[in-house]
């Protein structure tokens, strides 16, 4: 899966595919290179939620955008319900803390946070870029009729 997902990263940086859709990937990934490369864990953390919000938010003016994030990778990359359910709930408390930094000025990140953050923002840009059922979409308006699709049919 990791090697389908260079390999489309790839072809996204020559340009190929629909522009909305590239850019937000290719967004999505440059946050989560900044995250990785950060030498403060606030700051990769910061850069790690930014990059989970553009690859499964996007770029569009969305209402309740931490209720969709949380629903999105959860059914992005949880096998079943006992795991999308679990997905969720850390997506849910791994964006609180995100809001309390941005609103309140917390800085405390626990280590444990980070890791399951960078974890699972990584998991959703492989998923995407590496998974068969995502080759054939692409455009950005493709991706979101996937999302409201799958959240419809549940």
């Amino acid at each position: 899966r990791v090697g389908a997902a260079f390999a489309k990263a790839g072809r996204l940086l020559r340009d190929e595919g629909q522009r909305d859709f590239r850019d937000r990937l290719l967004t999505a990934i440059k946050w989560a290179g900044k995250g990785a490369a950060s030498q403060t864990e606030e700051d990769a953390y910061l850069f790690y939620a930014i990059a989970l919000e553009s690859l499964l938010i996007g770029g569009k003016k969305h209402d309740q955008i931490a209720y969709k994030l949380r629903l999105r990778a959860a059914h992005l990359i949880g096998i079943n319900p006992k795991g999308r359910a679990s997905v969720r709930d850390h997506v849910k408390d791994l964006y609180d803390l995100r809001s309390a930094m941005v609103h309140s000025g917390k800085t405390r990140i626990p280590k444990t946070d980070l890791v399951l953050l960078r974890f699972l923002t990584q998991s959703c840009i492989i998923h995407i870029l590496g998974t068969d059922r995502f080759e054939k979409i692409t455009t950005d308006e493709a991706i979101e009729q996937w999302f409201e699709d799958l959240l419809m049919a549940d």
